[in-house]
Protein backbone atom coordinates (compact mmCIF):
# COMPACT_ATOMS: atom_id res chain seq x y z
CA UNK A 1 0.00 0.00 0.00
CA UNK A 2 1.04 3.64 -0.39
CA UNK A 3 1.74 5.43 2.87
CA UNK A 4 1.45 9.23 2.83
CA UNK A 5 2.40 11.14 5.99
CA UNK A 6 3.63 14.57 7.07
CA UNK A 7 6.58 15.37 9.31
CA UNK A 8 7.56 18.51 11.22
CA UNK A 9 5.59 21.59 12.17
CA UNK A 10 6.43 24.87 10.45
CA UNK A 11 4.50 28.12 9.92
CA UNK A 12 2.07 28.08 7.00
CA UNK A 13 2.92 29.91 3.78
CA UNK A 14 5.83 32.21 3.26
CA UNK A 15 7.80 30.42 0.47
CA UNK A 16 10.10 29.03 3.13
CA UNK A 17 12.30 26.67 1.11
CA UNK A 18 12.51 26.41 -2.68
CA UNK A 19 13.88 23.20 -4.21
CA UNK A 20 16.26 20.62 -2.77
CA UNK A 21 19.24 18.40 -3.53
CA UNK A 22 20.64 15.28 -1.88
CA UNK A 23 24.21 15.28 -0.57
CA UNK A 24 26.62 12.36 -0.83
CA UNK A 25 25.45 10.88 2.49
CA UNK A 26 21.81 10.90 1.35
CA UNK A 27 20.71 13.90 3.37
CA UNK A 28 18.15 16.04 1.52
CA UNK A 29 19.01 19.74 1.67
CA UNK A 30 16.09 22.17 1.27
CA UNK A 31 17.06 25.49 -0.31
CA UNK A 32 16.35 28.59 1.85
CA UNK A 33 14.15 31.00 -0.07
CA UNK A 34 12.45 33.17 2.56
CA UNK A 35 13.54 30.96 5.47
CA UNK A 36 16.63 32.09 7.38
CA UNK A 37 18.02 28.56 7.71
CA UNK A 38 18.54 25.30 5.85
CA UNK A 39 16.03 22.48 6.34
CA UNK A 40 17.67 19.04 6.16
CA UNK A 41 15.97 15.65 5.96
CA UNK A 42 17.98 12.50 6.64
CA UNK A 43 15.97 9.45 5.56
CA UNK A 44 16.10 6.28 7.62
CA UNK A 45 18.74 3.79 6.50
CA UNK A 46 16.12 1.05 5.91
CA UNK A 47 12.49 1.61 5.03
CA UNK A 48 10.01 -0.75 6.69
CA UNK A 49 6.46 -0.52 5.41
CA UNK A 50 3.45 -1.80 7.31
CA UNK A 51 1.28 -4.54 5.87
CA UNK A 52 -2.38 -3.73 5.10
CA UNK A 53 -3.64 -5.69 8.12
CA UNK A 54 -1.23 -3.97 10.58
CA UNK A 55 -2.72 -1.17 12.60
CA UNK A 56 0.59 0.06 14.02
CA UNK A 57 2.79 2.15 11.73
CA UNK A 58 6.37 0.89 11.96
CA UNK A 59 7.79 3.08 9.18
CA UNK A 60 11.00 4.71 10.51
CA UNK A 61 10.87 8.47 11.02
CA UNK A 62 13.30 10.60 9.00
CA UNK A 63 15.62 12.82 10.98
CA UNK A 64 14.74 16.44 10.29
CA UNK A 65 17.12 19.15 11.43
CA UNK A 66 17.78 22.82 10.86
CA UNK A 67 21.16 24.34 9.97
CA UNK A 68 21.83 27.96 10.78
CA UNK A 69 24.55 29.82 8.91
CA UNK A 70 28.07 29.41 10.24
CA UNK A 71 28.18 33.20 10.55
CA UNK A 72 25.32 35.76 10.64
CA UNK A 73 25.73 36.72 6.98
CA UNK A 74 25.90 33.21 5.55
CA UNK A 75 22.19 32.52 4.91
CA UNK A 76 21.17 35.96 3.72
CA UNK A 77 19.64 37.85 0.83
CA UNK A 78 21.27 40.78 -0.93
CA UNK A 79 21.70 44.37 0.26
CA UNK A 80 18.92 45.51 -2.10
CA UNK A 81 16.27 43.97 0.20
CA UNK A 82 15.45 44.72 3.83
CA UNK A 83 12.94 41.87 4.29
CA UNK A 84 15.43 38.96 4.08
CA UNK A 85 13.48 37.27 1.30
CA UNK A 86 14.20 35.38 -1.92
CA UNK A 87 17.71 34.22 -1.04
CA UNK A 88 18.36 31.16 -3.22
CA UNK A 89 16.65 29.24 -6.04
CA UNK A 90 17.61 25.61 -6.46
CA UNK A 91 20.71 23.59 -5.62
CA UNK A 92 22.91 20.76 -6.83
CA UNK A 93 25.27 18.33 -5.12
CA UNK A 94 28.90 18.64 -6.14
CA UNK A 95 31.38 15.82 -6.62
CA UNK A 96 32.86 16.78 -3.24
CA UNK A 97 29.64 15.59 -1.56
CA UNK A 98 28.44 19.06 -0.54
CA UNK A 99 25.28 20.79 -1.74
CA UNK A 100 25.55 24.21 -3.39
CA UNK A 101 22.60 26.64 -3.33
CA UNK A 102 22.35 29.14 -6.18
CA UNK A 103 21.91 32.85 -5.37
CA UNK A 104 18.65 34.52 -6.31
CA UNK A 105 18.77 37.67 -4.16
CA UNK A 106 21.83 36.54 -2.23
CA UNK A 107 25.22 37.80 -3.30
CA UNK A 108 27.18 34.63 -2.53
CA UNK A 109 26.95 30.88 -3.10
CA UNK A 110 25.80 28.81 -0.11
CA UNK A 111 27.61 25.53 0.60
CA UNK A 112 25.94 22.93 2.85
CA UNK A 113 28.13 20.24 4.42
CA UNK A 114 25.71 17.64 5.79
CA UNK A 115 28.46 15.54 7.41
CA UNK A 116 29.80 18.37 9.59
CA UNK A 117 26.38 20.04 9.50
CA UNK A 118 27.68 23.41 8.43
CA UNK A 119 26.06 25.96 6.11
CA UNK A 120 28.40 28.71 4.94
CA UNK A 121 28.97 31.16 2.10
CA UNK A 122 31.78 30.34 -0.34
CA UNK A 123 33.48 32.28 -3.10
CA UNK A 124 33.58 36.06 -3.55
CA UNK A 125 30.72 38.50 -3.19
CA UNK A 126 29.43 38.39 -6.75
CA UNK A 127 28.21 41.99 -6.78
CA UNK A 128 31.30 43.52 -5.18
CA UNK A 129 33.59 41.50 -7.45
CA UNK A 130 31.74 42.66 -10.56
CA UNK A 131 30.95 39.06 -11.47
CA UNK A 132 27.19 39.57 -11.86
CA UNK A 133 25.35 42.93 -12.02
CA UNK A 134 21.79 41.67 -11.44
CA UNK A 135 20.35 41.88 -7.91
CA UNK A 136 17.43 39.43 -8.02
CA UNK A 137 16.41 36.13 -9.68
CA UNK A 138 19.94 35.53 -10.88
CA UNK A 139 20.12 31.74 -11.28
CA UNK A 140 17.58 28.97 -10.81
CA UNK A 141 18.47 25.29 -10.70
CA UNK A 142 21.58 23.81 -12.23
CA UNK A 143 23.53 20.69 -13.04
CA UNK A 144 26.74 18.89 -12.12
CA UNK A 145 29.40 17.98 -14.66
CA UNK A 146 31.18 15.02 -13.08
CA UNK A 147 33.93 14.99 -15.73
CA UNK A 148 35.35 18.32 -14.54
CA UNK A 149 34.01 18.27 -10.94
CA UNK A 150 32.00 21.45 -11.48
CA UNK A 151 28.50 22.63 -10.64
CA UNK A 152 26.78 25.02 -13.06
CA UNK A 153 23.83 27.30 -12.30
CA UNK A 154 21.37 28.10 -15.09
CA UNK A 155 20.88 31.82 -15.82
CA UNK A 156 17.35 32.99 -15.06
CA UNK A 157 17.76 36.76 -14.96
CA UNK A 158 21.54 36.69 -14.61
CA UNK A 159 23.80 37.95 -17.38
CA UNK A 160 26.35 35.23 -16.62
CA UNK A 161 26.68 31.48 -16.14
CA UNK A 162 27.69 30.56 -12.58
CA UNK A 163 30.37 27.88 -12.26
CA UNK A 164 31.55 26.26 -9.01
CA UNK A 165 34.72 24.18 -9.21
CA UNK A 166 34.46 21.69 -6.34
CA UNK A 167 37.16 19.57 -4.75
CA UNK A 168 37.37 16.08 -3.35
CA UNK A 169 36.58 15.54 0.35
CA UNK A 170 40.31 15.02 0.99
CA UNK A 171 41.15 18.45 -0.44
CA UNK A 172 40.89 21.35 2.02
CA UNK A 173 40.97 24.00 -0.71
CA UNK A 174 37.98 26.28 -1.04
CA UNK A 175 35.61 25.82 -3.99
CA UNK A 176 36.41 28.16 -6.88
CA UNK A 177 33.40 30.28 -7.85
CA UNK A 178 33.51 32.02 -11.24
CA UNK A 179 31.06 33.47 -13.76
CA UNK A 180 31.11 33.46 -17.56
CA UNK A 181 29.43 36.24 -19.51
CA UNK A 182 26.48 35.37 -21.73
CA UNK A 183 26.48 36.36 -25.40
CA UNK A 184 24.38 39.37 -26.35
CA UNK A 185 21.49 39.99 -26.01
CA UNK A 186 21.60 39.03 -22.34
CA UNK A 187 19.13 41.44 -20.71
CA UNK A 188 16.08 39.17 -21.05
CA UNK A 189 14.52 37.99 -17.78
CA UNK A 190 13.66 34.36 -17.08
CA UNK A 191 15.95 33.31 -19.91
CA UNK A 192 16.42 29.55 -19.49
CA UNK A 193 14.79 26.83 -17.38
CA UNK A 194 16.39 23.41 -17.06
CA UNK A 195 19.50 21.97 -18.62
CA UNK A 196 21.33 18.76 -19.48
CA UNK A 197 24.98 17.68 -19.62
CA UNK A 198 25.37 15.87 -22.94
CA UNK A 199 27.48 12.74 -23.36
CA UNK A 200 30.31 14.85 -24.80
CA UNK A 201 30.36 17.08 -21.69
CA UNK A 202 28.76 20.12 -23.33
CA UNK A 203 25.86 21.72 -21.43
CA UNK A 204 22.56 22.71 -23.04
CA UNK A 205 19.90 24.89 -21.37
CA UNK A 206 16.33 25.20 -22.63
CA UNK A 207 14.83 28.57 -23.63
CA UNK A 208 12.08 29.95 -21.43
CA UNK A 209 11.88 33.61 -22.51
CA UNK A 210 15.13 33.65 -24.46
CA UNK A 211 15.05 33.11 -28.22
CA UNK A 212 17.83 30.53 -28.37
CA UNK A 213 19.21 27.39 -26.77
CA UNK A 214 22.15 28.07 -24.46
CA UNK A 215 25.30 26.01 -25.06
CA UNK A 216 28.10 25.98 -22.49
CA UNK A 217 31.38 24.34 -23.51
CA UNK A 218 33.54 23.60 -20.43
CA UNK A 219 37.25 24.50 -20.66
CA UNK A 220 38.42 20.88 -20.63
CA UNK A 221 36.73 20.29 -23.99
CA UNK A 222 39.13 21.28 -26.81
CA UNK A 223 38.12 24.05 -29.20
CA UNK A 224 37.96 23.57 -32.98
CA UNK A 225 41.30 25.34 -33.32
CA UNK A 226 42.84 23.06 -30.70
CA UNK A 227 41.37 20.01 -32.44
CA UNK A 228 42.73 21.26 -35.76
CA UNK A 229 46.20 21.74 -34.27
CA UNK A 230 46.01 18.32 -32.61
CA UNK A 231 45.04 16.72 -35.92
CA UNK A 232 47.91 18.51 -37.65
CA UNK A 233 50.31 17.25 -34.99
CA UNK A 234 49.01 13.69 -35.39
CA UNK A 235 49.40 13.94 -39.16
CA UNK A 236 52.98 15.16 -38.73
CA UNK A 237 53.69 12.23 -36.43
CA UNK A 238 52.16 9.80 -38.96
CA UNK A 239 54.26 11.37 -41.76
CA UNK A 240 57.43 10.95 -39.69
CA UNK A 241 56.49 7.33 -39.08
CA UNK A 242 55.90 6.79 -42.81
CA UNK A 243 59.22 8.46 -43.67
CA UNK A 244 61.03 6.27 -41.12
CA UNK A 245 59.39 3.19 -42.66
CA UNK A 246 60.46 4.29 -46.16
CA UNK A 247 64.02 4.80 -44.94
CA UNK A 248 64.05 1.36 -43.33
CA UNK A 249 62.73 -0.24 -46.50
CA UNK A 250 65.35 1.59 -48.60
CA UNK A 251 68.04 0.48 -46.16
CA UNK A 252 66.94 -3.15 -46.48
CA UNK A 253 66.89 -2.86 -50.26
CA UNK A 254 70.37 -1.33 -50.29
CA UNK A 255 71.68 -4.09 -48.01
CA UNK A 256 70.19 -6.79 -50.23
CA UNK A 257 71.66 -5.10 -53.29
CA UNK A 258 75.06 -4.86 -51.61
CA UNK A 259 75.00 -8.56 -50.66
CA UNK A 260 73.99 -9.52 -54.17
CA UNK A 261 76.82 -7.46 -55.62
CA UNK A 262 79.25 -8.99 -53.14
CA UNK A 263 78.24 -12.52 -54.20
CA UNK A 264 78.62 -11.56 -57.84
CA UNK A 265 82.14 -10.27 -57.21
CA UNK A 266 83.01 -13.49 -55.31
CA UNK A 267 81.87 -15.61 -58.29
CA UNK A 268 83.96 -13.53 -60.70
CA UNK A 269 87.05 -13.95 -58.53
CA UNK A 270 86.64 -17.75 -58.49
CA UNK A 271 86.66 -17.82 -62.27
Amino acid sequence: RVLVTTHGNYPLGGHKWHGAAASADGTIVSVPNNADNVLCIKPAAHAMYTSPDTKVDTTPEPEIFILEGQSPGDVATGRHRDDGKYKYLGAMAGTDGHVYCFPSGSERVLQVNTVKRIARSVGPNLLDAGMEPLFQNKWQNGLTNDKEECVYAIPLGAETVLRIKTHSPEDDNEPIVTTWKLPLPNKTLEKWEGGVVAENGIIYCMPNNHKAVLQVVPPYIPSREQLHKANEKKEEERERAREYERQQQQKEMDEKKAKKEQKRQERLEKK
